[in-house]
């Protein structure tokens, strides 16, 4: 007889990533488990990512897969999903899901930064976007995780990467 009970189970992930999940998802504390599926983005991707996995992976057709190396992920995102979602053999590809869901969340980070530091140098020009992106560290609670100067150059490089303009101000 089935059950109609969420099933419960986490996905390790870095603590800076956790905090960015937990900003966007507006999680009261680290134990508060993510519903999946939901209607954030971060759960919306979680989810269609655990359901791919649960679709490619086969147990009779498993390959000699090198491990990834998921060291760096010492926290835990706690989950709740329907029942249907993760089966018994989730747990076998769950290092391949962490994997692929931080390269996720360290993409969407980069992108949440050059949002908010367009966005706030657009709509107050004095702004620079040195102070946009020290604010967002500040209001997401990154700040605690990683140094703002270090933030600030990898928004430099990831914009001379896509050759985009910052606009100067006019004196």
């Amino acid at each position: 007889m089935p059950t109609n009970r969420p099933v419960k189970g986490h996905i390790p992930i870095s603590p800076d990533l956790l905090q960015f999940v937990m900003w966007r998802e507006n999680m009261p504390t680290h134990d508060t488990p993510v519903r999946l599926p939901g209607q954030g983005a971060i759960c919306a991707y979680l989810s269609d990512l655990i359901a791919f996995g649960a679709t490619i992976y086969s147990p009779l057709f498993a390959v000699e897969r090198e491990p990834v190396d998921n060291m760096k992920l010492t926290a835990r995102l706690r989950f709740e999903c329907s029942p249907g979602l993760v089966d018994c053999s989730f747990w076998e590809y769950s290092d391949l899901i962490a994997h692929y869901f931080s390269v996720f969340l360290a993409q969407q980070w980069k992108e949440e930064v050059d949002r908010w530091a367009a966005s706030a140098t657009y709509f107050n020009p004095r702004m620079d976007r040195k102070d946009a992106i020290a604010e967002i560290m500040r209001i997401s609670g990154m700040d605690q995780f990683r140094e703002v100067e270090t933030v600030i150059r990898a928004d430099h490089r990831f914009r001379d990467y896509r050759n985009l303009v910052t606009h100067r101000r006019a004196k």
